[in-house]
Parts: structure tokens; C-alpha cells; sequence
């Protein structure tokens, strides 16, 4: 054995010797050069090559501005596609200059009260072409806005955004119940959509052609089937083109249709909260119903409780504990909770949306699903 170390350091010393580096044990390693980051950027010609003629939005899609990169040296935060808002052009270069890890700096002309000045810092991955981060101060805020590319969609790739979730919907709050309108993929076709208002009168079809009109709108074609004539809605095969604002980095999509409205109604994915993260979200508020009062609480110890004062006409206040949850959703982002109290069990169907949390809708139920009560809630 002394024999083979004595013969191994032999060896490392002819080596040295010889000039022969020993990477494992250079204590300053050269880069591998075909695995070495380029430190050197695009110029400003290359850059806009990779950006140009492209609309960039932002995660809000139709309602927010748009990013474009046009020929020469002009730049352009648009809000020409949107009902309130200055567009802001920007064309006179003075200054280009890469500052390292694909940070770019430009500086414009600037001519706008909104902005202090006219320099943009850009980070830009040229093998990610298709999105970039914009540092820009406006108003006196410096911001950082992560822009993607709007690159048109075939039907295949709508659809596919579509089928990210079962249910997409619309509510808008009356008075009395909730006036919802939503669509969702057909459970036995998913290439079929469904739409229905709070009527439940609804129709089914098929998305055929779409056509790209720029920032996330398309007219839509789509082939709706006939309802056979035994129904009272019932009507013939036909077909209609109506808007739609949809991207997949938006989390909502705009639409409207001729059955229910004339502008873009925005509907967002039914996806539900977790027991947790709604009382989690409804934690010390009061909501007022018709005649009770609503408390949402979560104890010290875990617990989830909902305190009703019943008021003069029930009299009583009811300290109700969540003993079981579930998420029914079906269009409808209902939630369905058994509670308990001094023996007592009830059942709470509450509809809420976490987006819009002023309003809440609770339809009580004895354990046997016997109907108890309806109550409509406003969170003050």
C-alpha cells in the first residue's frame, strides 16, 4: 500500500513538472469557455430586432397599457385601446448603454409631466425573448413592470387557456341574488362550450375561427347547436362572432356575447379557497343580513366560528363551529360548511367571491337538507 501513494505522488509531481495543470486542484479554476456567461450585451440595433413590431402587455392585459417597441428608436406606452389613459411616445434616443446581466439603460427625450424623465432600464434575456422587465418612475413612483409578448392565438391554443379550468364567470350583484353568467367546458366534450345566466337559460357550442385584433382581443366565431323545439327556449343551429380579451398570462378573460351584454363583461376562473384561507379571509369581519348579524372568527385555539345575533324577531346569539367544509363551486363559488352549537347542527351554503368581498349569499339547512332560511349579506 505505501508503495502505491509513494508511486501516485511521483506521478503528481512529473506532472507539475511537465506544465500540466490539475483542475481539482487549482485553486483558481479557468471557466469552462463553452459553459462562460457572455459579458457582453446587444447593441441597441440587435435589441430592438428581438422587441420590435411586438406588443408587450403586462398581467392585466386588456386593461392596462401596452408596450411597443417600433421601428428606429421609438418606444410607446399605449392606451389606445383603453377607455381612460394618455398613450406616451418616446423617440429621441440620447443614450443607450448595457449596464451587465441583460440590463439595458435607455434615456429619451422627455416631454411628459407624468415622467420625471425619460430613462428606461429594460431587463431583457435574449433566449426569452417573448418577456421582459421595464424599471420606469412615473408620477413620482419607480415601478417594475414584467411585460409579455402578445403573440396571437390559433383556436387550439383559446381553447387550451379555456380548459385551464371548469368554470369562468361573470356576477354582478342585483339587490336580490346573485345575476351570474358563466361558461364552462362541457365534462363528455372539452372542446364544447357552455354558457348559461342566472336564468339557467344557456347554450352550447363550438369555438371555429378566431381573429386577432390586437392587445388580447379577438372576435370569436363560434357554432352554436339548435335546442330542440320541445323546450321553451328552443332554437336553430346558427352562428355568431362576439369578443373576447384572452391571453394565458391574463388570469381573466374579457367577453361579450348578444344574448346578455354589448361590452366586455370580465370573468375569472372558479378556483376556490381551502377552509383555511377563507376564514382567513373573512377573519373579524360583519357581514348584515336582512335580519341577523354575521361574525367570522378564528379562535385561539385553530378553531373556525361563525357568531349569529339573531336579533330581536329570533332572539339569541348562536356561536356556530365549522366542523366540516367543502368547496361545491359548479359556477357558483359556493361553499358548503356543517356547523355546531350546544348540540345543534346546521348546514351553511355560502356563496362568496374573495374577489368581490362586500357582498355574501347564505342559504341555511337542517341536517336532514330540510330548507331553513335565505339570507343576502353586505359586509360593512
Amino acid at each position: 500500500m505505501k508503495k502505491l501513494v509513494n508511486m501516485f505522488l511521483i506521478a503528481l509531481m512529473l506532472l507539475a513538472l511537465t506544465g500540466c495543470e490539475i483542475p481539482w486542484l487549482n485553486p483558481n479554476p479557468e471557466p469552462d469557455p463553452d459553459t462562460e456567461t457572455p459579458t457582453e450585451g446587444l447593441n441597441q440595433e440587435d435589441l430592438w430586432d428581438f422587441l420590435k413590431n411586438k406588443c408587450f402587455i403586462t398581467e392585466y392585459g386588456i386593461l392596462d397599457y401596452a408596450y411597443y417597441f417600433k421601428g428606429g428608436d421609438e418606444f410607446v406606452i399605449s392606451a389606445d385601446h383603453l377607455n381612460y389613459g394618455e398613450s406616451y411616445y418616446f423617440s429621441d434616443l440620447i443614450d443607450f448603454k448595457y449596464d451587465g446581466n441583460n440590463t439595458y439603460i435607455l434615456e429619451y427625450e422627455n416631454h411628459y409631466d407624468a415622467f420625471p424623465h425619460g430613462i428606461f432600464v429594460l431587463i431583457f434575456d435574449p433566449k426569452e425573448s417573448n418577456r421582459l422587465t421595464i424599471y420606469q418612475d412615473m408620477y413620482g413612483d419607480r415601478v417594475s413592470v414584467d411585460l409579455f409578448e402578445d403573440e396571437p392565438l390559433n383556436v387550439e391554443e383559446v381553447m387550451a387557456i379555456l380548459k385551464r379550468y371548469n368554470y369562468w364567470y361573470f356576477n354582478a350583484y342585483t339587490g336580490s341574488r346573485i345575476d351570474d353568467y358563466y361558461f364552462f367546458i362541457d365534462e363528455y366534450d372539452e372542446d364544447v362550450l357552455t354558457e348559461r345566466g342566472s336564468t339557467s337559460f344557456g347554450r352550447v357550442g363550438d369555438i371555429v375561427d378566431v381573429e386577432y385584433l390586437g392587445v388580447t382581443l379577438y372576435n370569436i366565431k363560434i357554432y352554436y347547436h339548435g335546442m330542440p323545439e320541445r323546450l321553451d327556449f328552443a332554437y336553430d343551429d346558427y352562428y355568431s362572432t362576439n369578443q373576447m380579451a384572452i391571453s394565458p398570462y391574463v388570469d381573466f378573460i374579457g367577453y361579450n356575447t348578444e344574448m346578455k351584454f354589448d361590452d366586455l363583461r370580465f370573468f375569472y376562473p372558479e378556483t376556490g379557497l381551502t377552509l383555511e384561507q377563507l376564514f382567513e379571509d373573512l377573519n373579524g369581519r360583519t357581514y348584515y343580513g336582512e335580519e341577523r348579524i354575521y361574525n367570522f372568527e378564528i379562535r385561539d385555539d385553530g378553531t373556525y366560528h361563525i357568531v349569529v345575533d339573531n336579533g330581536f324577531k329570533y332572539w339569541g346569539i348562536d356561536d356556530w363551529q365549522v366542523k366540516d367544509f367543502k368547496f361545491i363551486g359548479s359556477g357558483s363559488h359556493r361553499y358548503e360548511l356543517k356547523l355546531a352549537y350546544l348540540g345543534m347542527r346546521v348546514i351553511y351554503r355560502i356563496s362568496y367571491d374573495y374577489r368581490e368581498p362586500e357582498h355574501m349569499y347564505i342559504d341555511a339547512f337542517y341536517l336532514n337538507g330540510d330548507y331553513q332560511w335565505y339570507d343576502q349579506l353586505v359586509w360593512d
